[in-house]
């Protein structure tokens, strides 16, 4: 099923409606019976409408991902400080400040988790339909919390999943009520919001205790530092841009809107590095950057230059559409101080064609022992690098693409040529203890 779901977009919604069907069917079960099958059909219908969405790497070439440390992360609360935005970007592009000081970092590339929080006046009008005191404790794992914190900062609020409507049929007191929330697995619509799916049907008033199991965890929007704590800059910031919906590092979406205000507070954990950068005081460095990915090679470029270091550093800027690369001037006015050693910008659509002069350069870059980074998550930019690199492994004398790939996989094992992680995985990796 998970096979088929990956391809099939719709996978997850007739698992759901079929398995609700089922359920209406069956005879007569012990209440527990009846929770734990309900569980177990709306979590199996959650993964795989999640599965379906998730896409597919690019290519036959698959490039590493390296950590440099098994991850830790301590929380913590900012105060947004400035907010200034980027010329050319339609506001959508922002460096947001915070009063925190940036010593409490370790290693340039390291991320910033923001914790979205749901909005009070929901949370208060939520325990007032529910009949529950915002005093009481819910269990959430292994841990017992206050029941006004599990809704304003530990679960999501503003989705409706084929799991949540499956348990709230359980719940529901009237049989008209019970089918049409069942019904609503298979709807091509829902209701957007918790509160909104309890005042449409009143009668599904399940203990909070219940509830909260039901519902999925808020996760953070992953946004880059634009400097470690090596570098003159004390001030944290990081670089960010508005989207509908957060899918990849540096966006952030509504959920954050409210609270990426000046004045504002949030909940933030700090994440080190997913780039095994090398030690070495005399390694080459190339970087492939796009969008959020400017600002990895900026505190990279900004840790070297602090530490007076004489290694080389080359930032090639991949741009699409007419919206200019994301610190553009800072590379290119720290290209004339040699920090970096060499700047240069390309289309992503004309790479083949616009990196054609740079070919010598970089092959004798890779022959010094140079280790490639690709900072983007979008998988046609890195599938165009990739198709620029095979091409020149072939120019270069390898008999065919498949010799060129094999070469491509030598470079990716031994981390000389390594990709951004996904902001999915890097999500995953904070918490809020």
């Amino acid at each position: 099923m998970a096979k088929g779901a990956s391809n099939d977009p719709d996978a997850g919604r007739r698992l759901g409606h079929r398995m609700g069907e089922l359920l209406g069917e069956l005879g007569p079960l012990e209440p527990d019976q009846r929770r734990w099958l309900v569980g177990l059909v709306g979590g199996l219908t959650d993964a795989l409408a999640e599965l379906a969405h998730t896409p597919a790497p690019p290519g036959a070439t698959q490039i590493g991902v390296h950590w440099q440390r098994p991850p830790q992360t301590t929380a913590f609360s900012l105060r947004v400080t400035d907010i200034t935005e980027l010329a050319g970007h339609e506001g959508k592009r922002q460096i947001v400040s915070f009063d925190w000081n940036a010593d409490s970092l370790a290693e340039p590339g390291s991320l910033l988790a923001l914790w979205p929080s749901n909005e009070p006046d929901e949370v208060r009008h939520l325990l007032h339909l529910l009949g529950a005191s915002p005093h009481s404790t819910v269990e959430l794992g292994k841990h017992r919390v206050p029941a006004w914190r599990a809704l304003l900062e530990i679960v999501r609020l503003d989705e409706v999943t084929p799991r949540l409507c499956l348990n709230l049929a359980e719940s529901a007191r009237l049989p008209a009520e019970a089918t049409a929330l069942r019904a609503l697995v298979d709807a091509p619509m829902r209701p957007t919001t918790l509160v909104a799916l309890l005042h449409r049907f009143p009668s599904a008033r399940p203990p909070l205790s219940e509830l909260v199991q039901w519902l999925r965890p808020l996760t953070p929007q992953v946004v880059p530092l634009l400097a470690s704590a090596r570098t003159a800059e004390r001030a944290l910031s990081v670089l960010t841009k508005k989207v509908p919906r957060a899918t990849q590092l540096g966006e952030v979406d509504v959920r954050l809107e409210q609270q990426l205000r000046v004045g504002e507070w949030l909940n933030a954990s700090v994440l080190p590095s997913p780039f095994a950068f090398p030690d070495a005081a005399n390694a080459s460095i190339i970087l492939f950057v796009e969008g959020a990915g400017t600002a990895i090679a900026r505190s990279l470029m900004l840790e070297r230059l602090s530490r007076r270091s004489k290694a080389r550093t080359w930032v090639i800027g991949l741009t699409s559409g007419t919206a200019p690369l994301p610190l553009d001037g800072e590379f290119a006015s720290g290209h004339s101080r040699k920090h970096p050693a060499r700047y240069d910008r390309h289309e992503v659509t004309e790479l083949g064609q616009g990196m054609s002069d740079l070919k010598d350069a970089f092959w004798r870059w890779l022959l010094d022992g140079a280790h490639c980074y690709l900072l983007t998550e979008r998988t046609e930019t890195e599938a165009a690098v990739v198709d620029w690199l095979l091409e020149l492994g072939l120019e270069r004398g390898m008999t065919s693409v498949e010799a060129a790939r094999g070469w491509l996989d030598e470079l990716a094992a031994s981390a000389r040529l390594v990709r951004m992680p996904a902001v999915s995985a890097l999500a995953r990796l904070s918490n809020l203890s």
